[in-house]
């Protein structure tokens, strides 16, 4: 069984392996909710949005973030009620998915679904 501290290894991992992640270099951005202002928090989610669609570690960062129910921050692109939306519309448990191996699925509002993605490991 899978535990936070295996997807938190294999995360740190796959950091030190590409050297330098935005995350790194933006942290504040990456975490919006400590921002006073409601548009600079919007902003800020937007910023961090757009460094995440061009990460190479980005579905490792959102598996971590959603075996470890990361409550804050943008993680692999997605907002705490992002993840949590995944979470609800994908009921298989990812600790029982191999290490890497997961789908997503992006409904809209109405239920249907707009995107999906899944990965192997690598981006």
């Amino acid at each position: 069984m899978r535990n936070y501290r295996q997807a938190q290894a294999e995360l740190l991992h796959a950091i030190e392996k590409e050297q330098v992640v935005a995350c790194q270099e933006l942290p504040d951005v990456f975490f919006p909710e400590d921002w006073p202002d409601a548009q600079m928090r919007k902003r800020a989610t937007q910023v961090a949005k757009n460094l995440c669609d061009t990460c190479p570690i980005k579905f490792q960062c959102l598996q971590a973030a959603l075996e470890n129910q990361e409550g804050y921050g943008i993680w692999g692109g997605l907002t705490p009620k992002e993840r949590g939306n995944v979470a609800d519309k994908n009921p298989g448990d990812l600790h029982q998915r191999p290490s890497g191996v997961f789908n997503l699925l992006f409904y809209s509002q109405d239920s249907q679904i707009v995107a999906s993605a899944g990965s192997t490991g690598t981006w």
